[in-house]
C-alpha cells in the first residue's frame, strides 16, 4: 500500500489551482472514493494522487475506476429518472450554483 501522507499544497491538476474551492472539492472527492475503492491497487492510485507522486489524470487509465465510474453514472441516471420533474429542476438548480461556486469562488 502506498498511503503516505496528505499535502494540501499539492497539485492534483495542474488546471486547478492549488487551495481553490475546486481543488479542496477534488480532493475530498478524491479522499471518499479512495475509501470506497473497489480493490488495493485503486486506493493505491488514489493514494498516490493524493501525495502528488500521481495526476488525477492517470485515474482515467485505470481500468478498476472505469468500472466504478460507469456503475456509479449508471446509479446516477436511475436517480435521475426516478425524480419528479420538480426535483430534477431543483437538483440541477443546486448543481449549477455549486459549479459556478468552484469557477468563481466568491472573495
Amino acid at each position: 500500500m502506498s498511503r503516505g501522507p496528505e499535502d494540501p499544497a499539492t497539485p492534483l491538476l495542474g488546471s486547478v489551482p492549488v487551495g481553490s474551492p475546486a481543488h479542496r472539492q477534488l480532493s475530498e472527492a478524491l479522499r471518499a472514493l479512495r475509501e470506497q475503492a473497489p480493490d488495493e491497487e485503486t486506493a493505491a492510485l488514489y493514494d498516490d494522487i493524493l501525495a502528488g507522486r500521481r495526476s488525477a489524470r492517470d485515474l482515467v487509465t485505470s481500468e478498476a475506476f472505469n468500472r466504478a465510474a460507469e456503475a456509479g453514472l449508471q446509479r446516477y441516471e436511475e436517480r435521475l429518472a426516478d425524480m419528479s420533474p420538480q426535483e430534477r429542476e431543483r437538483f440541477e438548480q443546486r448543481a449549477a450554483r455549486e459549479a459556478e461556486g468552484l469557477d468563481h469562488p466568491r472573495p
